[in-house]
């Protein structure tokens, strides 16, 4: 609510544009997290051989097929939040047209009442 107790519907775009930059960074982080676990399973490899290891890598890699899933759902929370904002805004101003275009129409209701 502002000073006069009216309700505003806002989205602070800043807050937001920050929001979405986080969250890109956390899609960064996680990318280097998965690369330094891809990193040390082929040292792995390199350093040990033997059917256990080779199970364990091959138990990895059907768990790794799921990296590109995770870094894409937590790329499209930013997309969403981008989205948001733009329909938002879309509609406030749809909203503020249609207020505007009763208040005139009421208004020339109003004023053939009076004739």
């Amino acid at each position: 609510m502002n000073n006069s107790g009216d309700t505003v519907l806002a989205i602070n775009e800043d807050n937001l544009y920050q929001l979405c930059l986080e969250i890109d960074g956390y899609t960064d982080k996680i990318a280097e997290i998965f690369n330094n676990i891809d990193n040390n399973f082929n040292e792995l490899t390199e350093a040990y051989k033997s059917d256990s290891v080779n199970a364990l890598v091959n138990s990895y890699n059907e768990f790794r097929k799921n990296y590109a899933i995770v870094k894409n759902n937590v790329s499209s929370y930013s997309e969403d939040l981008n989205e948001l904002a733009v329909k938002f805004k879309s509609g406030v101003k749809r909203i503020a047209l249609s207020l505007e275009e009763d208040s005139e129409y009421v208004k020339g209701q109003k004023n053939k009442a009076i004739l």
